[in-house]
C-alpha cells in the first residue's frame, strides 16, 4: 500500500507517507529528494515519476529548505564525500523543482490520506459483498 498504518503505534491516526522510489538494477532508490533529486538528470527525475503515477502511486518530493540556497555555507574541513552528497546538483535544484511542480499535478498529505482512506473503506466493503 501507499500509505500504510503504523501497527506499532497507539494512536489510531499515525499515517506513513514512504518516499517515492524506483528500482535501478537491485537498489531501491528514493528519486524525489535529496542528493538523488539534486544529482539525478530532470528527464530521469520526470520518467520515473510518470512511471510511478501510471502504477497508481503518488510522488513524494521531499527537500531541505538549503538545498535550493546556492549560498550555504559550505565548511573548508567537510570531507569531500559529505561534500559530494550534500552540495552537488544544488544550482540545478531549483529549476528541477520548478518543472516538477509545474510538469505534474500535486496535491497535499491531507489530501493523499483522505484518497486512501477512502480506497481503504471501498476495499473492505468488497470484501463484504465477495
Amino acid at each position: 500500500q501507499v500509505i500504510t498504518d503504523d501497527k506499532t503505534s497507539k494512536s489510531k491516526n499515525f499515517v506513513e507517507y514512504p518516499a517515492s522510489v524506483c528500482n535501478i538494477g537491485p537498489k531501491r532508490i528514493p528519486f524525489l529528494g535529496g542528493f538523488y533529486m539534486r544529482s539525478l538528470p530532470f528527464l530521469f527525475l520526470k520518467k520515473m515519476l510518470n512511471k510511478i503515477n501510471s502504477e497508481n502511486r503518488p510522488g513524494v518530493m521531499y527537500f531541505h529548505p538549503w538545498e535550493m540556497f546556492t549560498a550555504t555555507p559550505r565548511p573548508a574541513q567537510l570531507p569531500l564525500h559529505h561534500h559530494l552528497i550534500s552540495f552537488i546538483g544544488s544550482k540545478s535544484f531549483e529549476q528541477k523543482l520548478s518543472r516538477l511542480l509545474t510538469d505534474f499535478e500535486w496535491g497535499t498529505y491531507a489530501s493523499a490520506a483522505k484518497e486512501w482512506k477512502r480506497k481503504r473503506v471501498s476495499k473492505k466493503s468488497e470484501k463484504n459483498y465477495k
